[in-house]
């Protein structure tokens, strides 16, 4: 029975793909787990949280397309090459390392700002 455990296994996870696929497809159930595995690139999600003493502000953000051409930022120093990398000097405060070379993608919001506030003791 052992040796058959590969074959159930590829035959499990095929089957369980099949099925998260035809459901999207026909009821449209499933959609974040279809696409979150099919590595694209592009339309990426996250929060951004800033933590303050009383609250906690959630920022849910969203970006549509991804910067994938990049050049040396302007406080940085380029030293040598080396085959095709490049050794890089950066201080403190230079800024970053690298910026997008072409229209920075800037992130939207998804919607309006979350605030949490902390309660004090004995506060409702």
């Amino acid at each position: 029975m052992s040796e058959l455990t590969p074959i159930f296994s590829v035959l499990g996870g095929l089957l369980f793909g099949v099925w998260m696929v035809a459901t999207n497809a026909a009821w449209g159930l499933h959609g974040e787990e279809v696409f979150s595995s099919q590595r694209i690139a592009d339309f990426k999600c996250f929060l951004r949280m800033r933590f303050e003493a009383d609250r906690l502000t959630i920022y849910p953000l969203k970006i549509d397309k991804v910067c994938t051409r990049w050049k040396v930022g302007p406080g940085i120093k380029t030293q040598t090459q080396s085959g095709r990398s490049w050794r890089l000097r950066a201080f403190p405060g230079s800024g970053p390392r690298f910026v997008p070379a072409a229209d920075e993608p800037y992130p939207d919001l998804i919607e309006s700002p979350i605030v949490i506030t902390r309660s004090t003791p004995g506060q409702p």
